[in-house]
């Protein structure tokens, strides 16, 4: 956690770095940050807070939001918790005032600009040290596990990078239980070759759809909960929370599960 001489705490997330002045001085106190950060500003309505990440411009008083903006990610979202900001892309424009709970996406090679609901818990979980995601590319996963625990990912097939998955994962000294889950589902296997990742396609997409739960901190384990059957482009997909027959998955292997 950083201090910032304003008083602002920033919580930033693996693979991050932000750029700011011993003492601000001016009419703003403006930082620039790559990757992934929290912020918790101390307000100054005369001094405006201001977190530049590539080209958006996080205009702020005193407010708690998360800003993502890693190189290799082609978005840079703006996520607020608390109180108002105002996302700019320019000088000339008025730019978007976000309430608690929504998120404006910036795509960087587009320009085109999406402002969405969230469910915030999603959004701040690196911040409790836990992976958590719903309905999500693998690419989009494995990049995370990638900064978090300084692997490179390779793909053999890549069709797999956009297989939807959900998790909801403390963070473990190493990433061998996560990958084991997500072998699990018969759609793709891992090859750990010292701090390199290798992901296969494997078997067939399924043809059912799960939920995932949480998990059981003292015993490792996750429920799956079976809710319906349709046709999958991409392979198995942690669906929603709305459960029906239950079933439990143990690290490595199906103990009961009925298709």
């Amino acid at each position: 956690m950083l201090t910032l001489a304003d008083g602002t705490l920033v919580c930033l997330n693996a693979g991050s770095k932000l750029r700011f002045p011993v003492q601000f001085s001016g009419i703003t106190r403006k930082v620039e940050l790559e990757g992934e950060g929290y912020f918790q500003v101390v307000r100054n309505e005369e001094m405006p807070f201001v977190v530049s990440a590539s080209g958006v411009n996080i205009t702020v008083l005193g407010t708690e939001f998360n800003v993502s903006n890693y190189p290799e990610n082609e978005d840079v979202q703006t996520t607020l918790i608390k109180g108002k900001v105002q996302v700019t892309l320019s000088e000339n424009m008025d730019g978007y005032t976000l309430h608690p709970g929504e998120q404006v996406v910036y795509n960087k090679e587009s320009g085109e600009v999406t402002v969405v609901n969230v469910d915030v818990s999603y959004v701040t979980a690196w911040r409790e040290r836990r992976l958590r995601f719903r309905d999500r590319p693998l690419k989009e996963i494995m990049d995370f596990i990638s900064r978090w625990y300084d692997v490179d990912v390779v793909y053999e097939d890549e069709v797999v990078k956009n297989y939807l998955f959900g998790c909801n994962f403390n963070r473990h000294v190493t990433v061998t239980p996560l990958l084991e889950l997500f072998q699990s589902t018969g759609t793709v296997r891992f090859e750990v070759v010292g701090k390199k990742i290798i992901v296969k396609k494997w078997g067939y997409p399924t043809f059912c759809t799960f939920t995932f739960a949480l998990f059981n901190n003292t015993k490792n384990r996750v429920s799956l909960k079976k809710k319906s059957c349709s046709t999958l482009i991409f392979g198995l997909v942690f669906h929603d929370y709305r459960l029906n027959q239950a079933a439990t998955l143990t690290f490595g292997e199906f103990s009961q599960l009925e298709f």
